[in-house]
């Protein structure tokens, strides 16, 4: 085309205009156009668009997993992608949180191997990333937590968004089931408010308040709501809240130590409280009564530990015709009986029934068993006094003398002289005298007088020891007497290799037993001006002969330098 005398080629669809005589010249072509460009891209639920500044071609191809689509830190891989127009239409295999209940920007990124997005204007989408996506997700509201409060009155339902006001609108609330150790508890009235406009508040009623350590649940059906105030966001769409089964509730109820049980064995009665207990306050013990029949002994001392609080009386507890004893507390101005935390102090306690566990029999003679001076005589009951010795007489092959007596919890120990030998047989005797002191149980019982009860003897028999040992005038021999007469049979004449001498030149050649002595032969000859030691060494093996005692074979302990 010429246009005021110039040559100009003049693409197809050209727009022309021509300015009468003038060789302005306005051309506007769409050659060299570039790729589209994304115009805007969102998210609803499990469904991402992202809508391009031009259709692509019915040529263009999309794979999903050329797609990266992240909310936060995290991927979210996607299932399919299609094309249609300007738009491609990505399914998330997980769908994006609400946008009111979460602060994570959600991106989209592409990066094409197989797929092909194409302008219609030819351009080719190339790789992008990081691209931001509105989220328009309006899901159901999500339960964060659910929880009771401080006094058990209340169970509290977070929710990720905040809910409509239904505050006292209800008055059927059959759609919400409290179940407290398997047991339903009516629900009293539901409140949102306005300062916590993310919450649920499930009031209940004070007789059907939860305690502590109690184990609940909460369940809801949608279809028992409140039509005309249902439970639902705030959102222009109004979603409900979805039904959900029994649901575990954090129990935060955080009450006083409750008292458990009470129970007393002789002058101590135990308390057990329901949780652990701050063991540097303790209480004074006129902070604790105890009453329920006439003449009760008193608290003297008071120890807390763990979930326990002992009280020591100054008398003891009797169980004689079953009495029925009880306990009272009052909270101290000082060191109260309180929390480990000491957040809340155990409350007055008033007239605590309980009985006390104290045997009402007299002690009775269990066994005896002596070991050389030392008798123990067991009781069946812990003891709280003992007789003299004059109370006790010893019978057997020798005369035998009490020297002493003593007790300690079941045991009475009596000294002897002198003392039992291995093979002795005896018999003991008590009798009860005629003023106290006497065998005495904790339970102020006296135990009556025995006769001729055997005794078992432990008597563990003597073992011979070194004595002395002395070299003969001439050097030949050397010498050894220990405490007990030995055995002069083969097996108990040990090897000469047994004994060892240091000190001299001399080596033990020989050994003979006799009586209560060894004769060790020496060769060469020891020369008597030098200082001689012996030491003697057990044989290792079982069936070596070694020295040991006449009368029980008991084995000789190995000696040096003597």
């Amino acid at each position: 085309m010429t246009v005021c005398g110039l040559s100009v080629r003049l693409p197809r669809a050209a727009g022309l205009t021509l300015c009468a005589c003038s060789v302005l010249v306005s051309i506007h072509v769409g050659l060299a156009q570039g790729a589209p460009v994304i115009d805007s891209s969102s998210v609803d639920g499990s469904t991402l668009t992202i809508t391009f500044s031009e259709s692509l071609t019915p040529a263009s191809t999309a794979v999903a997993a050329e797609f990266a689509v992240k909310h936060g830190e995290e991927s979210i891989s996607v299932s399919s992608a299609e094309i249609d127009g300007a738009v491609v239409t990505l399914t998330l295999e997980e769908a994006v949180p609400d946008v009111d209940c979460s602060d994570e920007s959600v991106t989209v990124g592409f990066s094409p191997g197989s797929s092909s997005l194409i302008g219609v204007g030819g351009g080719t989408i190339e790789q992008f990333s990081h691209q931001s996506v509105a989220n328009r997700t309006d899901a159901a509201p999500r339960i964060d937590s659910i929880e009771s409060d401080a006094t058990g009155r209340y169970i509290y339902v977070t929710f990720c968004e905040a809910i409509a006001d239904l505050s006292y609108q209800w008055s059927d609330f059959s759609a919400f089931t409290v179940s407290v150790d398997g047991v339903t508890r009516p629900v009293n009235d539901l409140l949102r408010r306005s300062d916590s406009r993310n919450r649920l508040d499930i009031q209940l009623s004070r007789s059907q308040a939860i305690s502590e350590g109690d184990s609940v649940t909460l369940a809801y059906d949608q279809r028992r709501a409140n039509a005309d105030y249902p439970l639902a966001d705030l959102d222009q769409g109004n979603q409900l809240v979805e039904s959900w089964a029994a649901r575990s509730v954090t129990n935060n109820v955080d009450g006083p130590p409750t008292l458990q049980t009470v129970s007393a064995l002789y002058e101590v009665v135990t308390l057990t409280f329901s949780e652990q207990l701050d063991e540097d306050s303790v209480p004074d013990a006129s902070a604790f009564t105890i009453g329920g029949i006439q003449n009760v002994p008193a608290v003297d001392d008071v120890t807390v530990s763990g979930q326990t609080v002992t009280l020591a009386l100054d008398g003891i507890l009797p169980s004689r015709d079953s009495p029925t004893y009880t306990l009272s507390y009052l909270e101290p101005n000082q060191a109260p009986l309180r929390q480990l935390d000491g957040a809340h102090n155990v409350a007055d306690i008033f007239s605590f029934q309980f009985m006390s566990s104290t045997p009402d029999r007299k002690p009775a003679f269990s066994d005896a068993a002596v070991d050389g001076s030392l008798l123990t005589i067991t009781f069946d009951l812990p003891l709280k006094a003992v007789a003299p010795a004059s109370a006790f007489t010893i019978a057997g092959e020798v005369e035998i003398t009490v020297t002493a007596a003593a007790f300690e919890g079941s045991l009475v120990t009596l000294t002897l002289s002198p003392a039992v030998t291995v093979n002795s047989s005896i018999t003991v005797s008590y009798s009860v005298p005629d003023a106290p002191p006497r065998i005495e149980a904790r339970n102020n019982r006296d135990a009556d007088a025995f006769r001729s009860q055997p005794v078992t003897n432990r008597t563990s028999a003597p073992v011979p020891e070194f004595s002395r040992a002395e070299t003969s005038a001439d050097g030949t021999r050397l010498t050894i007497d220990f405490t007990l007469p030995l055995d002069a049979t083969a097996e108990g004449t040990p090897a000469a290799s047994s004994f060892s001498l240091s000190g001299t030149t001399a080596s033990v050649s020989s050994v003979t037993v006799s009586g209560s002595s060894v004769t060790l032969g020496l060769a060469p000859l020891a020369d008597v001006s030098q200082a001689i030691m012996i030491s003697y060494t057990p044989p290792e093996g079982e069936s070596e002969p070694r020295l040991r005692s006449l009368a029980h074979q008991k084995v000789v302990e190995a000696f040096s330098g003597q």
